[in-house]
Formats: structure tokens, C-alpha cells, sequence
């Protein structure tokens, strides 16, 4: 069998390198990564040892890759390119970000090569339970844009079939199979796919195999504030500034370390940590876990995906979404996997 993995972030190479190197490790497994984040040699590295082949492409970082006319001219680059990665017959492309047009394309020349290519979607931190409440821009924000993008690049750039855009990630309806951690606890719209578990053992391999030149940053015991993209917090963003003080209070009364660590592609900063220590974000949260144990560390956030592989990978895990959000499907999901809800 052969496999093409489009990933874009760092958690979508831990899953995608975890099943590389265990449910599909007799296969063939290529990969196109969007860097969407400031990619690191050692990842780079861990990647190119991890894949058959690989062809990374610019994505959305830095920001200023977003704004409109950079991100045409980009897409035409990033066309060329596919066009001469993608000769394989591949049996099997997961991709993440389904609504993003170079995965449109990604389709049309895997579909052109081989008909009965199996597109998947592969979770994308915890879309798959809840809205992350990041409202859609650009060209997918009303039905009029909607409907001129329609005209542009399913008809004048001829992605003909292989253009749906729906209103949520993994809904192409090309999409019929999706890898998630938590197959019982998806949202409505992903319960009609056909769900297939993600091993421990494969998250566990992506970790290990992407992070193992990694030192251990963490000193007796402490607390690691994980954040989300700080725009997500929207008009709470001052509730969570106060919640995540009174935190950082008991944590100094306690004598306890304090870590930090941002989003990959945060641009802003909290004042509150300014005396702390930040964790690098060139590297995945997960990656620093990897190097400390349960009993070393408290993780306390908000929404951050960081919460929920935290509590995959045995560590106390603490959610403050009461204190600052009444979003009962954010909380009910995180009681269902044991994390705890303030």
C-alpha cells in the first residue's frame, strides 16, 4: 500500500508519524507538510528519516503568508510543486484541512493518477468534540464570497469535483473514513464517517520518534500553562487573563515552577508571564511532556489541544473553561476523558 500524508501542524505530525511508523509501517508513507508553524531542524530532520519522501511547502506562518494577494501568489507556487510531487498511484491520502484549496488540488491529481485513491480525514486537535470558536474569514465567510470563490477555482481553475467547501474541517464529501483519538465522543456531523481509533501506541510513536533529541527543560515540580491562540479568547480574553493570574498566585505561594507556552503562531503576548519561563514554540507542547512526568507537572489551560494529549500522556490536567466560558460541550467532553473542569 501506498500512503501520502498532508499534514500542516505539529500535532498532525505526531499522529501522522505515529501511524507511519505503526498501523501503516509496512506500507509506503510520503508526506507534504504546509508549515503552519516555525519548523526546527530537528523535526525536519526527524521527518525526512520518517518518510519515504517528503516535500514541504510554505503554509501559514509566518502571519503575513495569510494576507490575500500572498496567499494567491503562494498557491500558485505551491501548485507547480504538487504537480511534480504527485505522481504516485497512492492508495490512501490523509489530509486534515480539507477546506483549504492546495487540498483540493492535492485530490484532484491524486484522483487523476489513481480513481480509486481512499481520501481520509486525520483529527485536527479537538475539532473532532467541539468548535474551537475561531470564526471562518476571507473567502469562506458569507454565502457571497462563498459562492464567487465557488465560481473561481471549481470552474476558472477547474477543480471541477474536487471542490466542496462545507461549513466545518473534515466535511469534503470525498471524505468518508476519519482517523480521530476518540471515536466515541465525536461531534454530530463526524458520526456518519466510517471512525477508526488512533492507537496510543501510535501517538506515543509520533511523539518518540519526531522528539527524541529533546532535553528535559522542566525542574522539580511545577505548573505549565498551556494557551490557546489568544484571539480565540474573543471578548472573555480579560476572564482569562484573571483566572490564569489567580492560578499563577497559588502557584508562587506554593513554591511551585511556572512554564509557559503559547500557540506555535501567537504573535501577542500576557503580560502576567513576562517573569516566567516560555517553552520554545517552535516545538510541539507535547514534545516537552515527553521529557517529564506525571508526578512532575500540573497542565492548566483553557481549550488548548495541549489539554487533552496532556491527559493522554498520564499528566494531572486542569481546564478552566467554567471560570471564563459556560460551554457545556467544551466541559463535557473534557469530563469524559478525566480532565478536570474549574
Amino acid at each position: 500500500m501506498r500512503n501520502l500524508f498532508v499534514l500542516h501542524t505539529q500535532y498532525n505530525l505526531i499522529l501522522g508519524t505515529g501511524l507511519a511508523h505503526t498501523v501503516f509501517a509496512q506500507d509506503t508513507n510520503h508526506l507534504i507538510l504546509f508549515q503552519d508553524f516555525n519548523i526546527s531542524d530537528m523535526v525536519k530532520d526527524s521527518l525526512t528519516s520518517s518518510y519515504q519522501e517528503v516535500l514541504f511547502l510554505t503554509g501559514a506562518y509566518p502571519k503575513t503568508n495569510e494576507r490575500y494577494w500572498n496567499k494567491i501568489r503562494r498557491y500558485t507556487v505551491i501548485n507547480h510543486k504538487l504537480k511534480q510531487f504527485i505522481k504516485n498511484d497512492y492508495d490512501r491520502v490523509m489530509l486534515v484541512e480539507d477546506m483549504c484549496i492546495p487540498e483540493m488540488y492535492i485530490m484532484k491529481y491524486s484522483g487523476r493518477v489513481n480513481e480509486e485513491t481512499e481520501f481520509v480525514w486525520l483529527e485536527d486537535g479537538s475539532t473532532a468534540y467541539f468548535s474551537n470558536g475561531v470564526v471562518s474569514g476571507g473567502m469562506g465567510a458569507n454565502r457571497m464570497t462563498r459562492m464567487i470563490r465557488r465560481i473561481i477555482f471549481k470552474y476558472i481553475f477547474c477543480l471541477n469535483k474536487y471542490y466542496d467547501l462545507n461549513y466545518y474541517m473534515g466535511g469534503h464529501y470525498l471524505l468518508k473514513h476519519a482517523y480521530v483519538s476518540y471515536p466515541q465522543y465525536v461531534q454530530e456531523q463526524y458520526k456518519s464517517m466510517k471512525l477508526t481509533e488512533i492507537p496510543d501506541d501510535a501517538f506515543k510513536a509520533g511523539i518518540k520518534k519526531i522528539y527524541f533529541k529533546l532535553k528535559n527543560p522542566f525542574y522539580d515540580k511545577g505548573i505549565l500553562f498551556v494557551l490557546d491562540l489568544l484571539r480565540v479568547y474573543g471578548d472573555k480574553r480579560r476572564d482569562v487573563e484573571l483566572a490564569l493570574e489567580r492560578e499563577l498566585q497559588y502557584a508562587h505561594e506554593n513554591g511551585l515552577n511556572v512554564y509557559y507556552k503559547y500557540h506555535p503562531r501567537e504573535t501577542e503576548v500576557l503580560d502576567i508571564f513576562c517573569n516566567e519561563a516560555e517553552l520554545e514554540r517552535s516545538i510541539s507542547m507535547e514534545g516537552y511532556l515527553s521529557c517529564a512526568s506525571g508526578k512532575q507537572l500540573r497542565v492548566i489551560g483553557i481549550k488548548s489541544t495541549g489539554l487533552q494529549t496532556a491527559k493522554k500522556m498520564g499528566f494531572e490536567t486542569v481546564s478552566l473553561i467554567r471560570l471564563v466560558d459556560g460551554d457545556c460541550q467544551v466541559s463535557d467532553f473534557y469530563k469524559k476523558i478525566g480532565i478536570i473542569c474549574l
